[in-house]
């Protein structure tokens, strides 16, 4: 019976996913071990289970003929093949988001780019307005003080 039995180290043990570690060899509500699985509810059932849940139930089979060729069966290869191209997919996408984000830094650094430049062109613009506004307020200023002298000399004269 275990000529195709194949043992398994402790590490590789160790390292099984956390949902298989849990699987139960015996029944939680007997406390004995699993030997027919019943295809009507999906489950695996100890003798005492069959005379108490499964007594009307049809289609009852030893689980090891359930379980004896899983390795090699179809699903098995269909979900090798189905991880295999799942990681491939996987690859592709971590790929893709790191293309994404290198897009995206490249993108940050031109429009801050934009930004620096753009505020440079608007406080040279703002610079030239204000020296022109301060021009024409000195200018004006002038005109209008040189005015108010004649004036006030003009008065000055008559009195």
């Amino acid at each position: 019976m275990s000529k195709h039995h194949k043992v398994m180290s402790i590490h590789d043990y160790q390292n099984l996913p956390e949902y298989m570690l849990n699987i139960k060899n015996n029944c939680e509500d007997h406390d004995l071990k699993y030997e027919l699985f019943c295809s009507f509810h999906d489950c695996a059932c100890c003798m005492k289970c069959i005379k108490d849940k499964h007594d009307n139930c049809k289609g009852l089979v030893p689980l090891g003929d359930v379980v004896g060729n899983i390795k090699s069966s179809a699903f098995v290869s269909k979900v090798e093949t189905d991880l295999v191209n799942l990681l491939e997919n996987l690859k592709t996408i971590k790929l893709f988001f790191s293309e994404n984000l290198s897009a995206l830094e490249k993108q940050k650094t031109e429009a801050i780019t934009r930004v620096h430049t753009m505020r440079r062109s608007i406080n040279y613009h703002l610079d030239k307005l204000e020296e022109s506004l301060l021009n024409d307020i000195s200018s004006e200023f002038s005109k209008l003080q040189e005015t108010i002298g004649n004036l006030k000399r003009e008065i000055d004269n008559k009195n």
